[in-house]
């Protein structure tokens, strides 16, 4: 949303000495190029077995300098994915709420923009433990 200031636009000191100012929300924020690299280093990987779908755990760090801990990689049918960090929703007694299928249900308090982000994240993250530790999901 574009707010526009000028002359006129409002009453007291200091009305119109702002020409436009842009409020940005996660609605219209313009997207990032999603083929452009994350540029995100792999800082640690650590294989999960038997944890079903789970097959590790990542740490990674960002450009930016943000280091993301405790980053869940899963692998189901064929397909691997990257899921950020998440902690089960609990009711006021403590206990862990489940959904309609009787699975714990998770919240995550860091998201992507959008799914190309998400995507992006994920196919970035695997390749780059498949280039240190080899394939993932158990596939030669």
């Amino acid at each position: 949303m574009l707010t526009q200031y000028g002359p006129g636009a409002g009453e007291g000191a200091g009305a119109g000495n702002v020409i436009a100012e842009r409020q940005w929300s996660p609605d219209n924020i313009p997207p990032r190029p999603v083929s452009a690299s994350l540029g995100l280093v792999l800082r640690e990987w650590r294989a999960i077995e038997n944890a079903g779908a789970l097959i590790g755990r990542a740490t990674a760090e960002l450009p930016d300098g943000l280091v993301i801990s405790d980053i869940g990689l899963f692998c189901k049918d064929g397909r691997c994915w990257a899921q950020l960090p998440a902690e089960p929703q609990r009711d006021r007694d403590g206990q862990i709420l489940k959904d309609d299928r009787g699975k714990a249900k998770y919240r995550s308090a860091l998201r992507w923009r959008d799914r190309g982000l998400q995507d992006a994240f994920s196919s970035e993250l695997i390749m780059a433990i498949e280039r240190l530790h080899g394939r993932l999901g158990g596939e030669p």
